[in-house]
């Protein structure tokens, strides 16, 4: 299979059925309150910030010069941005906590996390035991959360990156080849934002993020190694006796995964063993935007998401990649999160199929490319 032979196509702007919106609004209004998006007072107005909204817990670390920061699992740091009283986090140092926040943009400096909900925990045990299973192989033997390495100017070094899935070895319960992954920035050429629809197709389906390299852009540690590019796929992170189902992630089911693979390896996934098409759409972005997104798209997935859950709504495998392309594009090209705040969420930002008319009305998309179809029989059936 040629991997990237995409061409140019005439934009053709999808009819959507009236009644298939309206179900879906419908679904909306029932499910989208969430406490997963409460807002204290300290919160900055969503206007104002190109970024992202994460789960994050760890304990609370306050230096000499005053500053605050959250001390995760996976022993990375993340700054808070303190727009109460310092006492507040003062009486917390040393403690476990969960905060709701958004991650500032790729460009503003440390990571950082603007709060708007600061929970106690009692204890980072159940967030521990979590990382046990992980490493324990409790989880689908496909999925497994990126870790950072080093980054240093344009060169990136992540661990945890699928190469390669194999659902039929190891007696049927699959192999997966996850290898450690030198990504050089620079050589990043196009973003592609890419559907791949499931049954019910009217309102299923699934959302990625590809970027194509130029040669020597991906590579293995060891070099023996190279991809065309990769894949950001977020998902619900799932146990070895779960299956995915759009109610049960309405219900706090699953945890959340921020998946990266090799081009090659989510088409032979998508393709050749779901069986599944996919339509692809070219991002209208200059080459800087094209890196601050990979670069945002790199550090979301190496964040520590274990203390997240992923909600079919407003937390899942779209709208998450709308939040990310926000970041790095002006405003007047952003995709309305919200329709009323906190109240209705705008289908058009989180229902895979919606998404692509909505990007093509805000200049977000530069080509609709061809679609990619699977052979006639699937190797294998998720």
């Amino acid at each position: 299979m040629n991997i990237m032979t995409f061409q140019t196509l005439t934009p053709v702007r999808g009819i959507i059925h009236f009644r298939t919106l309206m179900l879906t609004l419908f679904i909306f209004q029932l499910f989208v309150l969430s406490p997963l998006f409460s807002r204290d007072s300290s919160a900055i107005s969503e206007a104002a910030l190109p970024d992202y909204r994460v789960v994050l817990a760890g304990t609370i670390d306050i230096d000499s010069d005053g500053l605050v920061h959250l001390a995760l699992l996976d022993g990375c740091r993340v700054r808070i941005i303190v727009s109460s009283k310092l006492s507040k986090y003062t009486s917390m140092q040393n403690k476990p906590v969960m905060i709701y926040g958004r991650m500032q943009g790729p460009s503003q400096g440390e990571p950082a996390i603007f709060p708007e909900k600061v929970k106690r925990l009692s204890s980072l045990k159940e967030l521990e035991k979590i990382a046990r299973d992980v490493e324990s192989g409790l989880y689908r033997e496909d999925q497994l959360p990126a870790a950072l390495v080093s980054s240093r100017s344009e060169i990136m070094v992540i661990d945890n990156l699928r190469w390669n899935f194999d659902p039929r070895a190891d007696e049927g319960r699959g192999k997966a080849d996850f290898r450690r992954t030198t990504i050089d920035l620079s050589k990043v050429t196009r973003a592609i934002f890419v559907i791949e629809p499931f049954p019910p197709e009217a309102v299923a389906g699934h959302a990625m993020l590809f970027f194509e390299f130029a040669h020597g852009g991906i590579t293995s540690l060891d070099g023996m190694a190279s991809s065309k590019g990769l894949v950001l796929s977020i998902e619900a992170f799932l146990s070895k006796d779960q299956k995915y189902g759009l109610v049960e992630g309405l219900k706090k089911k699953f945890r959340i995964v921020y998946q990266l693979s090799t081009i090659e390896d989510r088409l032979e996934i998508s393709l050749e063993q779901r069986h599944h098409k996919l339509k692809p759409f070219e991002l209208e972005l200059t080459v800087q935007q094209t890196r601050e997104l990979l670069r945002a798209s790199l550090d979301s997935a190496c964040l520590d998401h274990s203390a997240e859950f992923y909600n079919t709504l407003v937390n899942n495998c779209t709208n998450n990649l709308v939040r990310l392309i926000n970041m790095v594009v002006e405003p007047g090209r952003r995709v309305r999160e919200w329709l009323i705040p906190r109240i209705l969420y705008n289908p058009r930002a989180t229902v895979p199929v919606l998404v692509p008319d909505k990007m093509m009305k805000k200049g977000l998309i530069r080509k609709e490319l061809p679609v990619m179809m699977p052979p006639q029989e699937a190797i294998f059936e998720e």
